[in-house]
């Protein structure tokens, strides 16, 4: 019996963009679902589970990259607190089961954004792993 792949998230409002990193990402072996904004990638992650990990743009319409990586933070924390009754042990926002959320931008990251944070670091605030530019 053959193993599962593992599933990938790939989110981002251009088509050219998700179409080139889900085919990396097949041909890595992953199996990849696709969302177009932040508020459908929230809906496949409490449909779709498991998710292996999350490749998120962070300029899309309707709910972008930073708001997506927060709810996505929210959603998971609620999860593991449903599955264990001592959700402390996991600590919710950072412990072993985190689902990595890889920032994906062509937005230059020594950019302020908000409150003097570069984009890379409020991307990290809002609840992602890493950024690549």
């Amino acid at each position: 019996m053959a193993t599962p792949r593992p599933t990938v998230l790939v989110v981002d409002d251009v088509a050219l963009n998700r179409c080139i990193l889900a085919s990396m990402l097949r041909k890595l072996g992953f199996a990849v679902l696709e969302a177009n904004d932040g508020l459908q990638a929230c809906e496949l992650f409490r449909e779709k589970r498991p998710i292996a990990a999350v490749f998120l743009d962070l300029n899309m319409p309707i709910q972008d990259g930073w708001q997506t990586a927060q709810r996505l933070r929210e959603m998971e924390c609620n999860l593991l607190q449903k599955a264990t009754a001592s959700a402390s042990v996991f600590s919710c926002c950072g412990g072993s089961q985190r689902l990595p959320v890889i920032v994906c931008t062509a937005n230059e990251l020594t950019d302020k954004y908000g409150q003097d944070m570069t984009v890379c670091s409020s991307a990290i605030t809002a609840g992602a792993d890493e950024v690549l530019h």
